[in-house]
């Protein structure tokens, strides 16, 4: 049974035109309403990014923004998986990259695991029992 849907890309966009607005109005986070809990503890978090970094410039808020988002998509993600849902691991792994790179510029780099003597399971108990 023929249906009417296009089969292409190309007749999938002829029969949806995308439509631009007349005039562009953007939206910024003071305009958001802050009754909803999302948007305070994203503005929350944003805030304590750039107390902590010291981001002095505007490039470098914007960076603390896009570094939350960032955060805020990979937790969501793991929860899904968490919660047994399929997550695309290329998704993942690019956005986990992608957010390492903004933390880099923002001059957080990971902490240095093998700073430690504990290079065993052996070692580790050694250690804790001292």
């Amino acid at each position: 049974m023929p249906t009417n849907q296009p089969t292409t890309r190309a007749g999938r966009r002829a029969k949806n035109k995308a439509t631009v607005p007349d005039r562009f109005v953007p939206k910024f986070y003071d305009q958001a309403d802050q009754r909803q809990s999302m948007i305070r503890e994203i503005k929350r978090r944003i805030k304590r990014l750039i107390d902590e970094t010291g981001a002095d410039t505007y490039a470098k808020e914007k960076l603390c923004e896009r570094a939350i988002h960032m955060a805020l998509l990979i937790e969501r993600m793991e929860l899904q998986q968490a919660e047994g849902e399929f997550i695309d691991p290329v998704v993942f792994s690019r956005l986990v990259a992608a957010e390492q790179k903004i933390w880099s510029q923002l001059g957080i780099e990971p902490i240095d695991d093998d700073s430690d003597d504990t290079d065993d399971l052996a070692n580790y108990v050694k250690s804790s029992r001292k």
